[in-house]
Protein backbone atom coordinates (compact mmCIF):
# COMPACT_ATOMS: atom_id res chain seq x y z
CA UNK A 1 0.00 0.00 0.00
CA UNK A 2 1.55 3.40 -0.83
CA UNK A 3 0.56 6.05 1.32
CA UNK A 4 -1.11 9.09 -0.62
CA UNK A 5 0.06 13.18 0.81
CA UNK A 6 -2.96 14.93 1.59
CA UNK A 7 -3.63 18.87 1.38
CA UNK A 8 -2.55 21.12 -1.20
CA UNK A 9 0.34 21.75 -2.75
CA UNK A 10 2.08 24.95 -2.48
CA UNK A 11 4.46 27.42 -3.66
CA UNK A 12 5.85 30.59 -2.25
CA UNK A 13 6.26 33.59 -4.23
CA UNK A 14 9.46 34.94 -3.92
CA UNK A 15 10.71 38.56 -5.04
CA UNK A 16 13.51 39.03 -7.43
CA UNK A 17 16.78 39.58 -6.67
CA UNK A 18 18.26 42.64 -7.41
CA UNK A 19 21.59 43.28 -9.09
CA UNK A 20 24.39 45.33 -7.67
CA UNK A 21 27.18 47.19 -9.38
CA UNK A 22 30.24 48.25 -8.25
CA UNK A 23 33.80 48.49 -9.76
CA UNK A 24 37.21 47.40 -8.96
CA UNK A 25 38.71 50.36 -10.76
CA UNK A 26 42.90 50.26 -11.28
CA UNK A 27 43.73 53.59 -9.83
CA UNK A 28 47.36 54.14 -11.08
CA UNK A 29 49.33 51.31 -8.27
CA UNK A 30 49.46 47.77 -8.55
CA UNK A 31 45.75 45.86 -7.77
CA UNK A 32 46.84 42.76 -5.40
CA UNK A 33 44.96 39.54 -4.65
CA UNK A 34 44.44 41.17 -1.00
CA UNK A 35 42.55 44.57 -3.12
CA UNK A 36 40.83 41.81 -5.21
CA UNK A 37 40.01 39.91 -2.25
CA UNK A 38 39.11 42.64 0.01
CA UNK A 39 36.56 43.59 -2.77
CA UNK A 40 34.78 40.26 -3.02
CA UNK A 41 34.29 40.38 0.59
CA UNK A 42 33.11 44.03 0.72
CA UNK A 43 30.83 43.83 -2.71
CA UNK A 44 30.19 39.93 -3.49
CA UNK A 45 29.24 39.16 -0.48
CA UNK A 46 32.98 36.84 0.24
CA UNK A 47 31.87 34.57 -2.98
CA UNK A 48 34.01 34.84 -6.18
CA UNK A 49 30.83 33.45 -8.32
CA UNK A 50 29.32 36.86 -7.48
CA UNK A 51 32.05 38.75 -9.23
CA UNK A 52 31.79 39.49 -13.51
CA UNK A 53 34.84 40.14 -14.98
CA UNK A 54 34.36 42.52 -17.68
CA UNK A 55 37.65 43.53 -19.99
CA UNK A 56 38.54 46.75 -20.82
CA UNK A 57 37.65 48.39 -24.14
CA UNK A 58 41.24 48.58 -24.67
CA UNK A 59 41.41 44.53 -24.65
CA UNK A 60 41.98 43.10 -28.57
CA UNK A 61 39.95 39.53 -27.80
CA UNK A 62 39.99 38.53 -31.48
CA UNK A 63 43.49 38.62 -31.87
CA UNK A 64 46.37 35.88 -30.47
CA UNK A 65 47.16 38.36 -28.07
CA UNK A 66 44.85 40.38 -26.81
CA UNK A 67 46.95 42.07 -23.86
CA UNK A 68 50.54 43.03 -23.39
CA UNK A 69 50.81 40.56 -20.70
CA UNK A 70 50.53 36.70 -20.14
CA UNK A 71 50.26 35.55 -23.26
CA UNK A 72 54.59 35.20 -24.06
CA UNK A 73 54.84 31.95 -22.69
CA UNK A 74 53.66 28.24 -24.12
CA UNK A 75 50.34 28.28 -26.15
CA UNK A 76 47.76 27.16 -24.74
CA UNK A 77 49.76 27.41 -20.99
CA UNK A 78 48.16 27.95 -17.53
CA UNK A 79 48.08 31.73 -17.78
CA UNK A 80 46.96 32.05 -21.08
CA UNK A 81 43.91 29.55 -20.80
CA UNK A 82 43.23 31.52 -17.65
CA UNK A 83 43.35 34.56 -19.15
CA UNK A 84 41.34 33.73 -22.19
CA UNK A 85 38.71 32.68 -19.97
CA UNK A 86 38.78 36.07 -18.35
CA UNK A 87 38.68 38.27 -21.05
CA UNK A 88 36.66 36.42 -23.68
CA UNK A 89 35.31 33.45 -21.81
CA UNK A 90 36.93 31.03 -24.68
CA UNK A 91 39.25 28.67 -24.28
CA UNK A 92 42.45 29.88 -25.65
Amino acid sequence: MTKSLKGKATTKATAPATTVVAELQHTGTEISYADIWQFVQEHAGGNLHNVQVVPLANVQADTDQPVPFGFNGKVGGVRATIQGWLLSGKWQ
